[in-house]
C-alpha cells in the first residue's frame, strides 16, 4: 500500500505564514510496519515511529501560506509505502485517516479511507493477489487497462516518484478503465483510482 496524506492551509486569517506542521498517522493493524519505507514529501520534514505505531511527521520553518494569500502553495503532501501483514483474509476492510496540527491549533482529521482486501488470480506480470484493483500490462509502454469490481466513477491520478501529478483521466464508471500512457517517459509511476468506499492508491 502507498498511503498519501495531503495537507491544505484554508485559515480564514491568511496575513501570515504557518511556521511548523505536524502530520499524525496511526498504522492500522493490518498493516506491517516493520516494512515502512518513507516515501516523496512537498517539503523536508523529520519523521517519528511513536509507541503507539503512529507516524508523526513534523515539519519545521515551512513557511506554508494561507490559500487565500497564495493557493498554489498552500499545499503539502507526505507519502510512504507499507505491506500489508500476511494471510488477511477476503474482504478484511482497512481504515485510515490522519491528524494534522497547524502550527500550535486543535488538529484537522482528514477524510477516512477504507480499502478492502479481495483475493484475485494474477493473469499477467504486475498483479497482486491481494490487490482492491489489478493494472496490466506491467509495464508497459503505451497502454494500460485497471480493473477492479469495486471500480466506480471518479478520477484516476498518476503520479512519479515526486508525488506530481503527471496524468489524470475521468472514470464515468465500470469496472474497467483504459488509459493512454504513451506521452509520459520511462521510469515508475503509482496510481490511485476511485473504488467503493475509498481510493485504492499504487493499484
Amino acid at each position: 500500500m502507498q498511503p498519501y496524506n495531503e495537507y491544505t492551509r484554508t485559515d480564514a486569517d491568511g496575513s501570515y505564514a504557518l511556521f511548523k506542521i505536524v502530520v499524525v498517522n496511526r498504522v492500522p493493524e493490518q498493516l506491517d510496519l516493520s516494512t515502512l519505507r518513507a516515501g516523496a514529501s512537498s517539503h523536508p520534514y523529520e519523521l517519528e515511529i511513536t509507541r503507539d505505531n503512529e507516524l508523526k511527521w513534523t515539519f519545521n520553518d515551512i513557511m506554508l501560506p494561507d490559500s487565500n494569500a497564495s493557493e498554489p502553495n498552500s499545499h503539502g503532501y507526505v507519502k510512504y509505502e507499507i505491506q500489508l501483514k500476511k494471510d488477511l483474509s477476503a474482504g478484511t476492510e482497512i481504515w485510515n485517516a490522519a491528524d494534522i496540527y497547524f502550527d500550535y491549533h486543535a488538529p484537522v482529521r482528514t477524510n477516512e479511507v477504507k480499502n478492502v482486501i479481495t483475493l484475485q488470480s494474477p493473469t499477467s506480470v504486475g498483479e497482486r493477489a491481494d490487490a482492491v484493483a489489478r493494472l496490466y500490462p506491467n509495464p508497459t509502454s503505451d497502454r494500460v487497462t485497471i480493473a477492479s469490481p469495486l471500480l466506480v466513477a471518479g478520477t484516476i491520478m498518476v503520479y512519479n516518484n515526486l508525488g506530481e501529478v503527471v496524468l489524470s483521466v475521468r472514470h464515468t464508471g465500470g469496472a474497467r478503465a483504459d488509459m493512454n500512457t504513451g506521452m509520459l517517459p520511462a521510469g515508475v509511476y503509482y496510481v490511485s483510482c476511485p473504488v467503493a468506499g475509498g481510493i485504492a492508491a499504487g493499484c
